[in-house]
């Protein structure tokens, strides 16, 4: 590799980084905001335990009614509590984990 090469390559290999970056950050976030009603829900079964809900034999039943009680008490608002920190101690997290990821490929 001459001198001249050197600022071209480095160049492109930051410029890959931080679009690994930026791609696992959004992947990332969009992942959370996708489940958070789900984590929302688990959190609560964890919490307050099963709600009193008459067996409708269906699958997925409690899941439904909690989402709805959720929505009814709360607003959609809700169903994403806990959003924020989430985002704030995942987000470079996922950052990291995809930019080594692609650098690892690179190397192979």
């Amino acid at each position: 590799m001459t001198g001249c090469d050197a600022p071209s390559t480095n160049g492109r290999r930051v410029k890959k980084i931080v679009c690994d970056s930026g791609a696992g950050a959004a992947a990332g976030a969009i992942a959370a905001t996708i489940v958070c009603p789900l984590d929302v829900i688990k959190t609560r079964l964890q919490v307050h335990g099963l709600p009193d809900v008459p067996h409708s034999g269906q699958r997925g039943s409690i899941i439904i009614t909690s989402l709805r009680n959720i929505i009814q008490t709360e607003g959609v608002k809700g169903m994403y509590r806990g959003l924020t920190p989430t985002l704030v101690a995942l987000l470079p997290n996922w950052a990291v984990s995809i930019t080594f990821f692609g650098l690892l490929l690179e190397n192979d």
